[in-house]
């Protein structure tokens, strides 16, 4: 029998408790401890593959108008186009490394998996989505020159551009990017 809280809950009369929130939350990261690893590897794969189509827009946009823009109006026009791949990883509900940091956590923190359900769960997604992005990655430096969509000058620029910081401030960055997705 359902209490009033959780009916008035259902109903829409009354916000989610933050107790709700987190059983909902452990409900959906439990699903993804049941899913095969295939399924999980490559829902992960998808998932790389999808993310590469960031860089691919970022480059074309790249090489088409780093020449006739100022270097502020580029950034901001990428900013921009930074989002698709992770916008079609959210379409597609596949299995984003990123997304899995925290609330994977959550069913062992509340006793429902373990630790090494939780180490199988981030190793099959880590290594489908790199390969998916190794695989996105090769075929965008192969094909886009090729198909004159993007230049291999447009790629380095942009590649140096990401790895030209400090270690540390790569670190943070992603640990931030993480935590904003999770």
């Amino acid at each position: 029998m359902i209490d009033e809280k959780r009916r008035a809950e259902l109903q829409g009369s009354r916000p989610k408790s933050l107790e709700r929130i987190v059983e909902e939350q452990i409900e959906e990261s439990l699903e993804e401890y049941k899913r095969s690893d295939k399924a999980l590897f490559l829902s992960a794969v998808t998932a790389g593959l999808d993310l590469g189509f960031s860089l691919l827009v970022i480059g074309v946009l790249y090489t088409m108008f780093s020449q006739r823009l100022s270097i502020e109006a580029m950034q901001v026009m990428l900013a921009f186009a930074y989002p698709v791949g992770f916008i079609f990883v959210i379409l597609g509900r596949s299995a984003l490394f990123t997304e899995h940091t925290t609330l994977a956590v959550l069913p062992v923190l509340s006793g429902k998996e373990s630790i090494p359900g939780l180490a199988r769960l981030w190793a099959i997604i880590y290594a489908g989505n790199m390969l998916g992005g190794y695989i996105i990655g090769a075929f965008i430096a192969w094909m886009g020159p090729e198909m004159g969509l993007v230049t291999v000058k447009a790629l380095e620029e942009i590649a140096l551009h990401l790895v030209g910081y400090k270690g540390w401030v790569i670190l943070g960055s992603a640990v931030l990017a993480g935590w904003l997705m999770g």
